[in-house]
C-alpha cells in the first residue's frame, strides 16, 4: 500500500518537508485516537500551517497546528485517564526516561527523552516491523507503509521492550479487575511490535506479570501515587497520607 497521498516508497522527514510538504492534508480540529501512526516535530521550521506533521492510520499525512507536545497530551482524550496508571506502572518497574502513553495494548513512545518539549512519537501498537540504521529508525505499518524517523540516541529494541512491559502490564491489570465480575477481555489480534516482547520471559517481565494480577498490591501503590501528588506539604506528608489512605479505604467498605 502507498501513504495515501503519496508514491511508494519510504517517506523521510526531508521529503516531508520539501517534495512532499504541499501534498499534506489539511484536517480542522484533528481528533486525537489511537490510530495516529506517528507525530513529527517540525516547529523550528515556523510553517505557516502547523507546527506538527502527523500520519493517521485513515486519513494519511496531515499538518496540524499543535505541537507534538499538546498532541502528546492529548492522549489524555482517548480514555480521560492519560499517563496516570502509565506513570504508576513506570514507577513500579523503574522506568523513569521516556515516559511512554500506555493504555491497554495502545502504546505510543517518544523518541526523545524531551518530553516537557517537542519529541517524535510512534505508535508501537500500528507498526509492525522495525530496524534501526545509525541515528534513525526505518519503519513499516500493520497495512504496509514504509517511513523513517530520527533516533538520536539508545538502543530501539530494548526501549520498545520497557514499554511492551508496561503495556502488557497496564492489559493484566485491566483484565485481573474485569475477570473479578465475571467478565473477559481478550487483546486485539494485532499489536506490532508489542507481540515480539508478548512472551517474554525476563526477570523484569515475570515480575510484571505477578505484580500487576495481585489486585490489592496495585490498587495500595495507585493510591499512595495519587496520594503523594496532591502536593501536601512535605513535613506533614505521611500523617496527611495516611490520613486520607485510611479515609479511601473506608469509603471502599460497605460499613
Amino acid at each position: 500500500m502507498d501513504l495515501y497521498q503519496f508514491k511508494k516508497g519510504t517517506i523521510s522527514k526531508k521529503f516531508l518537508l520539501t517534495d512532499g510538504y504541499d501534498k499534506l492534508y489539511g484536517v480542522d480540529n484533528l481528533q486525537v485516537d489511537n490510530k495516529l501512526v506517528f507525530i513529527m516535530d517540525v516547529s523550528e521550521y515556523n510553517f505557516p500551517l502547523g507546527k506538527t506533521i502527523v500520519y493517521h492510520l485513515e486519513l494519511g499525512a496531515i499538518i496540524d497546528p499543535r505541537t507534538t507536545r499538546q498532541l502528546s497530551n492529548a492522549f489524555c482524550d482517548i480514555n480521560q485517564v492519560g499517563y496516570a496508571l502509565t506513570k504508576v506502572l513506570a514507577g513500579l518497574f523503574k522506568l523513569k526516561c521516556y515516559l511512554p502513553y500506555v493504555h491497554g495494548y495502545i502504546a505510543y513512545m517518544p523518541l526523545t527523552g524531551a518530553t516537557r518539549n517537542n519529541a517524535n512519537w510512534i505508535a508501537l501498537h500500528l507498526i509492525k516491523e522495525a530496524k534501526q540504521v545509525g541515528k534513525k529508525i526505518e519503519l513499516t505499518t500493520i497495512n504496509g507503509e514504509k517511513f523513517e524517523m530520527d533516533f538520536p540516541k539508545g538502543e530501539f529494541n530494548q526501549r520498545v521492550h520497557d514499554v511492551a512491559l508496561i503495556t502488557q502490564g497496564s492489559f493484566l491489570f485491566m483484565k485481573a479487575f474485569v475477570n473479578a465480575g465475571m467478565c473477559e477481555l481478550q487483546p486485539p489480534e494485532e499489536i506490532g511490535l508489542l507481540a515480539k516482547y508478548e512472551d517474554c520471559n525476563c526477570p523484569d517481565h515475570q515480575e510484571m506479570r505477578i505484580k500487576v494480577t495481585d489486585l490489592r498490591y496495585m490498587f495500595i501503590n495507585i493510591k499512595a501515587v495519587f496520594l503523594m501528588k496532591l502536593g501536601i506539604d512535605i513535613i506533614e506528608r505521611d500523617d496527611m497520607i495516611k490520613y486520607y489512605g485510611q479515609n479511601l479505604s473506608r469509603f471502599k467498605r460497605n460499613y
